[in-house]
């Protein structure tokens, strides 16, 4: 949902909480290459391949699941 700034500055000034979206994982290219080299060649990936592709790309498995 895009809110302006000026309602922002609205519902700020009387009180509204916001919800802070979490920002989005910005992958390096070596990144997207191994991700896209893996699933080439394995569409399903299982969880404790999931996490040694974590651990080899540095990124937490929850990325790689979600990638």
């Amino acid at each position: 949902m895009y809110v302006s700034a000026d309602v922002y500055i609205s519902k700020v000034m009387h009180g509204l909480k916001l919800k802070r979206r979490k920002s989005r994982t910005a992958f390096t290219n070596q990144q997207i290459f191994e991700l896209e080299r893996r699933f080439v060649r394995q569409k399903y990936i299982s969880p404790a391949d999931r996490d040694h592709i974590a651990t080899t790309v540095g990124i937490t498995s929850a990325q790689v699941y979600t990638y």
